[in-house]
């Protein structure tokens, strides 16, 4: 599977944005298993590079290893299970970096699996943090409150969970899972959590006018304010 073309195709992931180098993390055993995690390295010594960086190296060391550790102790499989982990750039300017990451992983079920974790960091009030929904609302405005926009945007793709009125909420991480671009906020659904298998991932963008009446367009998002 091309991990690359995929999450570049899926999120519209622009080359402009491109990191400055990347790292590999990668654990193996060999008939066993493998393990690769790939992750953005930014050049600079910015309050907020230094945390983007710092946070995406610990991802992709966790991830691997938290793979390593599943598979310990296991009998060995008819063909070696696999994890890749591929780490792209969406956005980046001097107070925002946004990234999203494409997991693939094979353990030899009925068929191999994909799931997406994103990472957005900024700076606030002068501090390098890790950035989510609740960071990006007005004042008074729940996370929930926009729910109903992206559920609407699924129903349009036809994701089957939401044509048949199965999602009622979503889940504080399934709201964080997001990236944060020129035109809007994009949000990231795998295979199987929003529709069937068949229908693979879907993402459902709310532009920043949709989201005007819920997110405060100064700090970090006033780069994109019109």
């Amino acid at each position: 599977m091309k991990l690359l073309s995929i999450s570049m195709l899926l999120l519209g992931v622009s080359a402009a944005n491109a990191a400055n180098t990347w790292a590999t993390v990668t654990e193996a055993k060999t008939g066993y298993y493998s393990a690769t995690a790939k992750y953005a390295i930014f050049t600079g010594s910015s309050p907020l590079i230094k945390f983007a960086n710092a946070q995406l190296a610990a991802e992709a060391r966790r991830s691997v290893s938290s793979f390593k550790k599943e598979c310990a102790g296991m009998d060995k499989p008819r063909r070696p299970y696999s994890f890749e982990m591929k780490n792209d750039v969406v956005y980046t300017s001097p107070s925002l970096i946004s990234t999203v990451s494409t997991v693939f992983w094979d353990t030899g079920g009925a068929h191999p699996n994909t799931n997406y974790t994103t990472q957005n960091f900024g700076m606030v009030n002068g501090v390098a943090k890790r950035i989510g929904l609740p960071e990006l609302l007005k004042t008074g405005i729940r996370p929930a409150q926009i729910d109903d926009l992206i559920i609407a945007k699924l129903r349009d793709a036809g994701a089957e969970e939401a044509v048949q009125g199965n999602i009622p909420y979503f889940s504080p991480p399934q709201r964080d899972r997001f990236t944060i671009n020129k035109s809007g906020l994009t949000f990231v659904f795998p295979p199987y959590e929003v529709g069937y298998y068949a229908q693979g991932s879907f993402r459902a963008h709310l532009t920043w006018n949709e989201l005007s009446p819920f997110v405060k367009m100064d700090g970090i998002l006033a780069q994109f304010r019109k």
